[in-house]
Order: structure tokens, then C-alpha cells, then sequence
């Protein structure tokens, strides 16, 4: 499984969603098994999307459309900033994951903290945290 990971801001919301329900870019069509769309609690007009795809080809393809997409004057006119989007795999925890981050040799390695509650007392009560470690393909850009 692959998403695709889009973020940007957008000049209005409302504008955005509709531009977005019309589905310019086919998203079933194109391999779309299911998508999210988020938004930050102190900024409405500026949105994430997850995108689901069965496989990473399908995903780089759709990449490229919604790249191609955000180049017309449409797309444009509802874009308030440099839109981004990104292929990544998804990695699984038994557990929820309160922490990551890239390191490792050429910052390959994501490392992820894992804990049934983020709560400082049941997460020592309970003593299950991990320390998981996924080699990724595409090393870390820049300093955290």
C-alpha cells in the first residue's frame, strides 16, 4: 500500500472543497482506494490530504497528475502557496506511534516510539513502549 501525501494552503476553503468534490484528477479511476482530508485547528485555509493506493506505481502516476493539475489556472486560482505531495509507504505499529524521526547511516532509519497511552502514568504503569526502526528509501532532507 502507498499514499500519497498532499499539503498546502489554499485561499478559501470552501473554494478548495469544491474544486476538490469535482474531481478533476479521476481519483477512483486512478487508483484511489481512499482518501482523508485534514486541517489544522488554527488555520482553515490550509489542508492535508492522504490518499490511498494499492501500489506505489499507481500512487507516482497520480503524483504526476495532481502535479500537472496545480499548474493550470484553475488549480491556481485556489492555491495560496506551493502546493507539496509526496509518495510513502505506510508502516504498520501494533500500538499508536507518538514519536518519529530520520536517523541512522545517511538517515535512512525512521525511528518510531510506540506506547499503548501517551499518558506519562499508564505508559509507566504499563511498560510496553518500543523502539521501532524502518529503513526507508529516501534519506532525511535537511536538519530537524
Amino acid at each position: 500500500m502507498a499514499i500519497v501525501q498532499i499539503e498546502h494552503p489554499v485561499r478559501d476553503y470552501a473554494a478548495w472543497k469544491a474544486a476538490f468534490d469535482r474531481d478533476p484528477v479521476h481519483r477512483q479511476a486512478s487508483g484511489v482506494r481512499r482518501y482523508q482530508v485534514f486541517r489544522p485547528i488554527d488555520d482553515p485555509n490550509y489542508i492535508a490530504v492522504d490518499l490511498e493506493f494499492e501500489t506505489v506505481p499507481e500512487a507516482e502516476a497520480f503524483k504526476l497528475a495532481i502535479e500537472a493539475l496545480w499548474q493550470m489556472p484553475p488549480a491556481q486560482a485556489t492555491l495560496a502557496g506551493a502546493p507539496r505531495a509526496r509518495v510513502v509507504d505506510v508502516v504498520e505499529t501494533d500500538q499508536p506511534c507518538f514519536a518519529c524521526m530520520l536517523g541512522g547511516p545517511q538517515r535512512r532509519h525512521l525511528f518510531l516510539v510506540t506506547a499503548a497511552s501517551s499518558g506519562a502514568h499508564e505508559a509507566s504503569a504499563s511498560r510496553n513502549g518500543h523502539i521501532l526502526i524502518a529503513d526507508v528509501e529516501v534519506p532525511g532532507a535537511g536538519w530537524p
